[in-house]
């Protein structure tokens, strides 16, 4: 498997180009609803639905705004070969088809965790339509949460839309953390679990977002970055500014 290598000056200058220029030419806005960081005695297991590229950029993003501790992410390891500098920000790989790589790579997830580091799954273990329902989970988060007497688990769900804006939406909504005793759980039945308080948080992200497109009615929903000006924008502005 491949190990994270974090570099605090290289995260630092990627977030600073993800600010400025990466994330406000794809996004309109990018939101945050709930609390990041879960201050607690117990490891921090943060499991995500993966529907996106952008998934773990923005994630990253949010991460070094609104959290305090480290963060480390599985990854797939073709996409951590083709793109590795994300060992740099806190990547490690998965290689879920070799049977001894994937249980290296859970328990490289597992000392993070005893060293109280966060550690974040995609617990569908591939890029899934985010409207696709049920949810399918593969066993992995349930194999590590079963490693432990108790994990603190915090769901995190992932919503991309579009609006009257030109460009997309992306809105992230950290679910309350869940203390679940794992060594206590058969662990297909912690996989199920897993799955049903992901998707029961993913389906009510979805439907504030049909009854609030904009997200102007949530005062919940943190813009992470100041909203950038689009193609569209610009010609509107150019219009009225013809008009004086």
């Amino acid at each position: 498997m491949i190990t994270a290598k974090k570099s605090r000056l290289f995260s630092s200058i990627f977030y600073r180009y993800q600010s400025c220029y990466l994330l406000k030419r794809h996004f309109s806005k990018l939101l945050i609803k709930g609390e990041f960081d879960h201050h607690s005695s117990l490891p921090v297991l943060y499991i995500a639905n993966h529907c996106s590229w952008w998934d773990g950029l923005l994630i990253f993003q949010l991460a070094q705004q609104y959290s305090v501790n480290e963060q480390y992410m599985m990854m797939d390891e073709e996409g951590l070969k083709t793109y590795p500098f994300f060992r740099k920000l806190g990547a490690f790989s998965v290689d879920r088809k070799n049977g001894s790589q994937l249980r290296q790579s859970l328990k490289y997830a597992e000392n993070l965790l005893k060293d109280k580091h966060n550690v974040w799954l995609f617990p569908q273990g591939e890029i899934v339509h985010q409207e696709q329902r049920p949810l399918q989970f593969e066993n992995g988060a349930g194999f590590l949460i079963n490693r432990f007497d108790e994990v603190a688990i915090k769901p995190v769900s992932i919503y991309y839309s579009f609006s009257q804006l030109q460009k997309p939406t992306a809105s992230l909504v950290f679910g309350e953390a869940i203390p679940i005793k794992g060594k206590q759980t058969e662990r297909g039945a912690l996989t199920i679990q897993l799955a049903s308080i992901l998707e029961t948080q993913m389906n009510t992200h979805r439907e504030t977002t049909i009854g609030d497109i904009d997200f102007s009615q949530d005062e919940a929903f943190v813009p992470a970055f100041k909203q950038g000006k689009s193609t569209s924008d610009l010609y509107n502005a150019w219009k009225r500014g013809g008009k004086k």
